[in-house]
């Protein structure tokens, strides 16, 4: 019985070691890059170093302050994932236009209105935020 429960084990290191092995392939550490990347550019650091001001009233972004919250920090967190992911269809449209399929409009149309959505939204907070509304 104490057999068995060696084998058990194995398997999970086994299991645990085949994880690593996906873990480090390039495409996993490209994810894990921009995921990584993405939270630095959004804020990530800033949030989880200052102590922001509390929120007044229900607006999502800090008026007028240089002060950035939580809230603020996931707004651009998930608009700049938005881009990325836009910008990833795009690269992948390319790609396979190049390997001579012809029929990847819509895939085309919507990575474009991804990049365009998220730059909109993107400079839309800044103005918020500088005061500019």
């Amino acid at each position: 019985m104490k057999r068995l429960g060696a084998k058990r084990k194995f398997k999970v290191s086994l299991s645990f070691m085949e994880r690593i092995g996906q873990i480090t392939e390039p495409r996993a550490l490209a994810a894990i890059a921009f995921a990584v990347c993405t939270f630095l550019l959004s804020g990530g650091i800033y949030v989880l170093a200052e102590s922001p001001p509390a929120l007044q009233g229900r607006s999502l972004i800090f008026r007028g302050t240089m002060h950035q919250g939580v809230s603020e920090f996931i707004a651009v967190f998930l608009v700049m994932i938005m881009g990325g992911v836009g910008l990833y269809l795009l690269y992948s449209t390319f790609r396979e236009m190049i390997g001579g399929r012809r029929t990847l409009g819509i895939k085309m149309i919507t990575a474009v209105m991804l990049i365009v959505i998220a730059y909109v939204l993107l400079e839309f907070m800044l103005r918020i935020k500088i005061g500019a509304f």
